[in-house]
């Protein structure tokens, strides 16, 4: 409900103008049986979220503000409620409202630790985890099979003196027996908090639920939650501005409570890509119910996302960018990437004076003023005869000035300052291909290879002053040896090049060189590890091979820095050797790159006089919006975005994103992968852009955007009660942006403050900001005018498969129909039959294996989850919970959202009578 902000209005309107149909439209390609997935959920909205999102936008009043209290007013008319309290989901909506009830205002019937509270294993965890976070007792009770709700007969003998509260969740939008509840409730002096999360419009006697309890919560989220694989590799900018390259759980693992000490790399509302703070890095744990899928493109770039995890491809028929789903991308998508990776800053020189501190180490050419805090004359005067300083009197020196060197012991010392220019880079290339060290840096070249030779020993001269050794192997192999441990220091721990060819990542600092010292540094490399052939159409092409898929990973994206997009293949394994001054080197599987257009010349590469659609980089594919501009043979697949510039310049949007940083690549395949259900995925929240860059060579991954929530009460206490808790714990009531509603703001004693301590600023309780933005406020105001639709959508859609089950009875139980209720159903849910000829997951799998989206029943039995099994002690089991296992094991629920056409319900009845023939009725 929520996933609409202002960047993606602005690329996606164009489409949504185009498309609108009775007002509602859906964000989705059209529905193809068998390809095209139908979801359990999703999103529905049109122009008017996006207009609102954008005058949000525009305010500037980014948290909550005038759109969250039109929303609280609206949702208040529609509730028929005196009062709504917006939060930021509808877990926190159910932490607030139980937190609520722990106020001292309350007197004895306040909620204290170790007491009770009623409510059903058949549930959602965040419908129980605010009683045991708060200390209270849940007392579990089994649940119904024809409703999937707690069991109220059973809900009298579980009360004890202890037992203050009743909170359950009403399953998939099906009210509990409100009437039975609330009488209970009444008997004892109960609490009753009603989880509405899944009921929104949903009524019991003729009266919204909501109405019925103490407080009663919602939530607005989307229903997905997106996320990657914990190995994805993620470039970003540390809080010092350097590059990195890391998987996504070691970044988590670092900056967890931190996230904004970084940038990732993502692209803007006119498709310019640039470095971005995330908001947020998140993970959760995969879960049973969820499916990874891999995403593979030409050239051999791929990503590991969750089902639900949406990548950016263009759409073919409008040229929008757009968000899909991983488990609805088809192959021959285009999927958006770069290969312009911009730099944060350029670096002229490394000092590596740190790196020598805690070492042997000694400085020449140094300032007399180090020696005059040596007391020692003769220690003194012998430093300055043999021009070495040992490191701890160097005191005084201004590098910039000073042409300082610095070595451990007595060795060849070398500069202080390192300066990165086009000779370093071919030599850091050349090791990255053919190094090793050994007491220094040994390369190891083909005889033939004279000018490599040659290069080294020249680089090795003018960077380091020293002369290398060169020599032959036993099978005619040339070693090249700089002998200096001072060096070998250098590359391994200030460049940060580890040992060994499958360990091999490029530095950090290459990443922020400028484009001779890039180019020169893919010389060295692809000279040393790699060929360049000449192709059928006489362009050349330069393949360089590693053991490592890291490495050549980090190649790409140092290549996306020139604007070089290359292909990756994975090869057989070396049926030879190398042998590095006797030792032999290991023998392992390989990987490629390759890129064409550019040959070798004056030590670096140069870009060929070749046609621009045979650049990958410089490519786009021909869509049919482009052909309405250019008269072109449809064999034709792509063109080069140069060519096709001029025949756009009289429409600015297809211009703009032709002539934008983003690539886009064809989809080659969509495979399925297994995946821990206990490993954790993760995601970042990027504020604005909604987008960051990743995945294996890399491509732009949506990120996780905001939900919402409500919590609703008819009691001003509650009220209050809820704000404060919602609000930090505040004492205040003072609505954001406003101050001395009260009219006394300086006039408060409370606590040990002193009088007059700020009332704004005086926190009565442990509370918590979670508040929600005014982004998803504006969204939300637009959605609840569509309400009426969507409650009536939900309600025929479940009406179809209602009256299409009915025929299988024999295998289904089915909910039964009350005549006091009124229910907007959340899904469709089916409890398979222990006598049935097949199990649910013989069902569930068949119907995903055809494109059809299942979910089990919230979290099935709650008591047989890991985090509920370590906490029996803290809580107590009303009889036997057999329903709640059964449920656990055999239900399941279909999808009935307004999203959901005619078309997909007759898609998913044909492909359950393939399942369940007549013949087997």
């Amino acid at each position: 409900m929520w996933n609409a902000i202002a960047f993606f209005a602005e690329n996606m309107w164009n489409r949504w103008k185009k498309n609108i149909r009775n007002v509602i439209i859906m964000v989705m390609n059209k529905f193809i049986p068998g390809e095209t997935y139908v979801p359990v959920s999703g999103k529905v909205f049109d122009e008017e979220e996006i207009n609102n999102a954008i005058s949000a936008a525009r305010d500037g009043w980014w948290t909550e503000g005038n759109w969250a209290k039109e929303f609280e007013r609206e949702f208040k008319k529609f509730l028929k409620i005196n009062y709504v309290s917006l939060v930021n989901s509808g877990s926190s909506a159910n932490l607030v409202a139980l937190a609520s009830l722990t106020s001292s205002v309350f007197g004895d019937r306040r909620l204290k630790a170790g007491d009770e509270f009623i409510t059903c294993s058949v549930a959602f965890p965040t419908t129980v985890n605010p009683g045991l976070q708060y200390g209270l007792k849940p007392i579990f009770i089994d649940a119904e099979l024809d409703t999937l709700n707690i069991d109220v007969d059973q809900i009298e003998k579980a009360i004890t003196k202890k037992t203050k509260l009743i909170m359950v969740a009403h399953t998939l939008g099906k009210p509990y027996n409100l009437k039975k509840i609330m009488k209970i409730a009444k008997k004892y002096n109960l609490w009753v908090i009603e989880d509405c999360c899944d009921a929104l419009g949903s009524k019991y006697d003729g009266k919204l639920v909501s109405s019925f309890g103490d407080i009663a919560t919602f939530s607005f989220y989307p229903a997905h939650q997106m996320s990657c694989s914990f190995n994805t590799p993620i470039p970003y900018l540390d809080e010092k501005g350097s590059w990195n390259m890391e998987p996504i759980e070691k970044i988590y693992e670092t900056y967890i409570n931190d996230s904004k000490k970084i940038k990732v790399l993502s692209f803007d509302k006119n498709n310019k890509v640039s470095w971005s703070t995330p908001s947020a890095i998140l993970r959760h744990k995969l879960g049973a119910a969820k499916k990874m899928f891999k995403i593979t493109t030409q050239h051999g770039r791929s990503v590991e996302v969750t089902e639900d995890h949406s990548v950016f491809v263009i759409d073919q028929e409008t040229a929008d960018i757009v968000p899909k789903e991983a488990r609805q991308i088809m192959v021959d998508d285009f999927i958006v990437t770069t290969n312009n990776i911009p730099a944060n800053y350029l670096i002229k020189y490394i000092d590596t004076l740190k790196f020598f501190k805690n070492k042997d180490t000694y400085i020449s050419n140094f300032s007399v003023e180090n020696l005059k805090s040596i007391k020692n004359r003769d220690y003194a005067w012998q430093y300055k005869s043999r021009n070495a300083l040992p490191i701890k009197y160097l005191n005084y020196y201004d590098l910039d000035k000073e042409n300082l060197f610095i070595g451990i012991s007595q060795s060849n010392k070398i500069p202080i300052r390192i300066v990165i220019n086009e000779e370093l880079c071919r030599l850091l290339g050349y090791y990255m291909a053919e190094g090793s060290y050994q007491n220094g840096l040994i390369f190891s070249f083909n005889k033939n290879e004279t000018d490599l030779i040659k290069d080294v020993v020249a680089i090795s001269k003018s960077q380091f002053n020293i002369i290398p050794s060169v020599g032959k192997s036993r099978n005619n192999e040339i070693n090249v040896e700089i002998q200096s441990k001072n060096v070998e220091i250098v590359f391994r721990e200030v460049f940060k090049i580890e040992k060994g060819a499958k360990n091999k990542r490029i530095p950090w600092f290459m990443f922020h060189t400028d484009e001779k010292c890039v180019k020169a540094f893919i010389y060295g490399y692809t000279s040393g590890d790699g060929s360049i052939r000449i192709l059928e159409d006489n362009t050349n092409r330069i393949d360089v091979t590693s053991v490592s898929k890291d490495l050549l990973n980090d190649f790409q994206y140092l290549l996306s820095k020139v604007g070089i997009s290359a292909s990756f293949y994975r090869r057989n394994k070396a049926h030879t050797s190398k042998k590095i001054k006797g030792a032999i080197s290991s023998n392992n599987e390989n990987y490629t790159l390759n890129f064409s257009g550019y040959i070798y010349g004056d030590k670096t590469i140069v870009k060929q006089n070749i046609k621009d659609r045979n650049n990958f980089a410089d490519q786009i594919p021909l869509l049919p919006v482009f052909r309405k501009y250019i008269n072109i043979s449809k064999d034709q697949q792509i063109i080069s975005k140069k060519r096709l510039l001029k025949y756009l310049e009289s429409n600015k949007k297809l211009y703009k994103l032709v002539n934008s940083d983003l690539s886009f690549l064809k989809v080659r395949s969509v495979e399925k992968i297994s995946y821990d259900k206990d490993q954790y995925v993760y995601d970042f929240s990027v504020p604005g852009n909604e987008n960051f860059y990743g995945g294996f060579l890399g491509i732009f991954l949506h990120n996780t955007m905001g939900e919402g929530g409500a919590v609703v009460t008819n009691n001003s206490l509650i009220h209050k009660s809820i704000r404060q808790f919602r609000d930090w714990g505040r004492d205040c009531w003072c609505d954001t942006g406003k101050d001395n509603t009260c009219r006394k703001r300086f006039g408060w004693k409370l606590g040990q403050l002193p009088q007059g301590y700020d009332h704004k600023y005086i926190y009565s309780q442990i509370g918590y900001n979670l508040k929600t933005t005014d982004f998803q406020a504006a969204i939300g105001c637009a959605q609840l005018k569509k309400l009426p639709y969507f409650i009536k959508k939900r309600q025929e859609n479940y009406g179809i498969l209602y009256d299409f089950f009915k025929q299988y009875k024999k295998y289904f139980i089915l909910m039964k129909n009350d005549k006091n209720e009124e229910v907007s159903y959340f899904g469709f849910p089916i409890i398979v039959k222990p006598t049935a000829p097949f199990t649910r997951n013989q069902l569930t799998e068949y119907l995903e294996k055809n494109k059809i989206g299942t979910r089990n029943i919230f979290s099935g039995n709650l008591l047989r989850h890991p985090a509920y099994i370590n906490l029996k002690k803290n809580f107590k089991i009303i009889g036997d919970h057999k329903n709640a296992d059964l449920i656990m094991s055999n239900a399941f629920w279909l999808g009935v959202y307004p999203g959901i056409t005619k078309e997909m319900m007759n898609y998913v009845k044909e492909k359950i009578k393939e399942f369940i023939p007549l013949d087997k009725k």
